[in-house]
């Protein structure tokens, strides 16, 4: 009946299995940057004897400004570890902003038209990821055009984002008709030794650019 033992240890060792969720686009703010927020949530991972602990590199709170690979590292209660990575990559779609000048006013040429100008030097756009903005101007500069013209101004950032602003142009005829008058006439005195005027107003010429023209004669 005599007997004798001895002891040993089972360990686990199998690593856990761990799922990353896909590699995704995402967002960035004002300031062109993304804030990392808890990947684990959307990972999963599995044990063959108990819990698993997951942690995120990097880490939760972090700021990315280009793709940037992030792992989950699965642990279980015997030290076994497994890990996946999936990348975030920051895309750009917040559009930039934009301030227009305020209404102009402009002057008709002879055909009762306008040339519009150029008013992309005086707009202000910013952008969070650009340094400059790509200001487009419709009716395009040296556009001939007539009446009231609203102006729109559209930015592009290089992500292809867009604003516009519009503001309004208004024309107004600073010219003077040009009128020709009749030649000398001759009249007869009467015997008064005076003569009346006739109406001359039929013999004058006036053209405007704009408008049709009204001749008066003074003396009447």
């Amino acid at each position: 009946g005599n007997s004798n033992d001895c002891t040993f240890n089972v360990v686990d060792q199998t690593a856990p299995v761990v799922t990353c969720p896909a590699s995704q686009q995402v967002g960035v703010n004002a300031s062109c940057a993304f804030t990392l927020v808890n990947y684990t949530l959307s990972a999963t991972a599995t044990d063959n004897c108990g819990s698993v602990t997951m942690v995120q590199s990097p880490a939760i709170g972090s700021v990315i400004t280009s793709a940037t690979p992030v792992t989950i590292t699965a642990e279980d209660q015997y030290g076994n570890t497994s890990s996946c990575t999936f990348t975030l990559t920051p895309i750009d779609n917040v559009a930039p902003s934009i301030s227009c000048i305020g209404n102009q006013t402009a002057f008709y040429n002879a055909n009762c038209e306008f040339e519009v100008a150029s008013y992309v030097g005086q707009i202000v756009s910013t952008d969070n990821c650009d340094l400059s903005v790509d200001v487009v101007q419709s009716p395009a500069a040296g556009s001939f055009v007539s009446g009231v013209t609203p102006i729109t101004m559209t930015g592009t950032d290089d992500a292809g984002n867009t604003i516009s602003c519009s503001f309004s142009v208004t024309p107004s005829d600073n010219q003077p008709p040009a009128i020709t008058c009749p030649s000398t006439q001759d009249a007869d005195f009467d015997a008064n030794c005076e003569f009346a005027l006739q109406d001359y107003t039929g013999l004058g010429v006036a053209v405007d650019n704009c408008s049709a023209t009204t001749i008066t004669q003074s003396p009447v």
